[in-house]
């Protein structure tokens, strides 16, 4: 029974430290001096500068349209502050005709 209860918990003392070291040697990272030359920006395909410019001008259609609903919604509040203005002028011209 000791042989037993023995070997078990060399078992786990082993497996607890294979689980330990391991992740140790996958967190090494490697860097290059230089840039890959094959994914350089002087050898990028023509498939790949028209995909980044296609990317581009959506990004710029997207980004203007949001623009464009920031705008009216920011004129909807001036008019409504507008109209709210004129009736507040046009109460207190009131009290002052009395």
């Amino acid at each position: 029974m000791s042989l037993l209860r023995t070997s078990t918990s060399a078992l786990r003392l082993s497996a607890s430290r294979a689980t330990v070291a391991a992740p140790s040697m996958m967190a090494v990272r490697g860097y290059a001096d230089k840039p890959d030359p094959e994914f350089s920006s002087a050898h990028t395909s023509a498939s790949a500068k028209g995909f980044e410019k296609k990317e581009q001008a959506q990004e710029g259609a997207y980004f203007r349209e949001q623009e464009a609903k920031k705008l009216k919604a920011l004129r909807e509040k001036l008019s409504a502050q507008r109209k709210h203005l004129d009736e507040v002028e046009a109460a207190i011209d009131d009290i002052e005709k009395k």
